[in-house]
């Protein structure tokens, strides 16, 4: 064991890092304009849109894009957006 006889040659091994502290940096941002179960909301729903997306444009092979598994998508994009939503607004249009 030990450390490697040298740093890797592939630049993309060293985008981890940059893009790691923009995640971060951009998040710490956002906490102080939309709170922080928005924060976390949002980055699981783009976790789970950038896996769907990537399910319907490169999928595995012999594999496909189930409808479980984009009505599951579908409810959590849905559920961001009520949580969004200003209090009053949610259930505006469910009052008789």
């Amino acid at each position: 064991r030990g450390l490697p006889a040298s740093a890797p040659r592939e630049w993309w091994w060293y985008t981890g890092g940059s893009l790691g502290i923009f995640v971060i940096a951009s998040a710490a941002m956002a906490v102080r304009a939309i709170g922080v179960l928005m924060v976390a909301l949002c980055a699981v729903a783009g976790q789970l849109l950038g896996a769907v997306l990537l399910d319907v444009f490169v999928p595995a092979t012999g594999e496909q894009l189930s409808a479980r598994v984009a009505a599951g998508a579908a409810i959590t994009l849905v559920a961001v957006a009520m949580a969004a939503m200003p209090a009053g607004r949610r259930f505006e249009r469910m009052a008789p």
